[in-house]
């Protein structure tokens, strides 16, 4: 396993595994005679349903860059949420061919896709592991890329590609190579790298699937998680040279939870701050609480490593220091930040796995019972909203922020690619997302959906609140 090098004798008019649909591709990965579609009507370009593999129980969740690219829509996203919610099984195989979240169906499609994202990732960490297979025409792009980069197990099939953003949208040198599966390999970000034919494929799950496994403790993961955004973290800057990542001048920016909870926010420390995030922790009526602060640099418009880096550290610090015994200290995101960063470095770098390390950190700490707040401002776009909001248990935005799959700069680029005319940018408010009208009302509406984030992290069986508890 992990060799191009094949050791099955597949034939030379045996298919590739790519090159079949996603139902075929089903059926080549279960053992004979045990599969078992869903019983419900589904989009085209995915296929869910059930079996077993190696004997083990599975469900698979495949989807089909033949139709459509593999992308992801509201439907898509609504019907894999209930799916997993469904599943009874020891693991789910996730079948990633897919060019991403559809960007003509806007934010409802974005955070549908979330909000299976975090179900998906809560599976692994209360019931069994999530093993990614990346194939096909399209491989894995945008937010499913993080949701792969999540997963307990990757393989990777023949010359698929892994990325947030194309290879044709990147800047830099070699930007091909910054996503291929030869480059994930080589960097450890994949179990497996398997020649294209479903046999292969099918012998890298078993192997995977034959592993003693059992869900991991949460603090476990919150550590696995910092210790991988910092291994990520310096690949990235010895990629990109010397450079400064010191701290921000004290002073230059404004202590926003002090502003946005009329004073009640008292910064203590430890605090990290970096130009694309800033966390601290403190208190917040006199209760122990972190505050996250992503994007706060003007010029920095793009979520990078270094931003994963500071999450996952301090989202870590909040579950060592934040027992208080009957409670969990809440963590309030603010999130002002543009989209996940394009560039071949950070591509390179291993900005999927990165920012699934933020999502699993998130989830781990909802697991543990914190109450999760994340305020939105500005514009949120794709992995941002995915990994830094989807997990709350309550979310405010402020009055014109937009929420969409793709940054306008990067819409503008896929549809001069692809000679589309432009889209009009509307502005959705989402189900759930609480809108902010006037700043003026922002400290009483925190202090409330603060409340109310305590009462959903008390009681998790309840679900999160967007889509009809269809989230969390």
């Amino acid at each position: 396993m992990g060799s191009l090098a094949g050791r099955h004798d597949v034939g030379e008019r045996s298919p590739s595994f790519s090159s079949l649909s996603a139902a075929e591709r089903a059926r080549a990965l279960a053992d004979a005679g045990t599969l078992r579609p869903w019983p419900q009507r589904l989009p085209r370009g995915l296929w869910l349903g059930s079996g077993t593999l190696a004997g083990r129980k599975v469900v698979f969740a495949m989807t089909d860059g033949h139709e459509r690219g593999g992308t992801l829509g509201f439907e898509e996203g609504r019907a894999l949420g209930r799916f997993v919610s469904e599943a009874d099984a020891e693991a789910i195989v996730v079948g990633w061919d897919t060019g991403g979240v559809r960007v003509q169906e806007g934010p409802l499609a974005l955070a549908a896709t979330s909000a299976f994202g975090v179900k998906l990732t809560e599976f692994s960490l209360r019931r069994g592991p999530v093993l990614a297979v990346v194939s096909g025409p399209r491989g894995c792009f945008g937010a499913p890329a993080v949701l792969a980069g999540a997963a307990d197990y990757v393989v990777l099939a023949g010359d698929a590609q892994w990325g947030l953003t194309g290879p044709k949208m990147l800047g830099g040198v070699n930007p091909e190579g910054a996503v291929s599966a030869r480059a994930r390999k080589r960097a450890a970000l994949a179990e497996a790298l398997v020649e294209d034919r479903a046999p292969s494929v099918r012998s890298a799950l078993e192997e995977l699937l034959g592993r003693s496994w059992s869900p991991p403790p949460p603090l476990a993961v919150l550590e696995k998680s910092s210790v991988t955004t910092e291994r990520l973290l310096r690949r990235l800057r010895r990629s990109k040279g010397p450079r400064s990542t010191g701290s921000l001048e004290a002073g230059r920016e404004r202590d926003l939870l002090r502003h946005s909870f009329r004073g009640q926010w008292e910064p203590s420390g430890p605090s990290v701050r970096r130009p694309e995030a800033h966390a601290v922790w403190g208190k917040l009526g006199g209760r122990p609480c972190l505050g996250l602060l992503i994007g706060p640099a003007k010029n920095r418009e793009e979520l990078g490593v270094e931003a994963t880096w500071v999450a996952t550290r301090m989202l870590r610090l909040a579950a060592r220091e934040g027992d208080a015994g009957s409670e969990r200290a809440p963590v309030v995101t603010s999130l002002f930040c543009r989209s996940h960063a394009s560039t071949a470095d950070e591509e390179r770098a291993g900005l999927p796995v990165a920012l699934g390390s933020v999502l699993r950190s998130y989830c781990a700490l909802r697991v543990l019972g914190h109450p999760l707040l994340c305020i939105l401002g500005g514009g949120v776009y794709g992995a941002a909203y995915l990994c830094f909001a989807a997990p709350s248990h309550r979310i405010v935005a402020l009055r014109g922020t937009t929420v969409a799959p793709m940054a306008p700069r990067l819409l503008e680029a896929f549809e001069k690619l692809r000679r589309l005319g432009p889209r009009r940018r509307a502005e959705t408010d989402l189900p759930g997302v609480r809108i902010v009208d006037h700043p003026v009302r922002l400290p009483r509406i925190l202090a409330e959906e603060l409340e109310a984030a305590r009462r959903a992290a008390a009681a998790p069986a309840t679900g999160n609140h967007r889509f009809g508890g269809e989230a969390g």
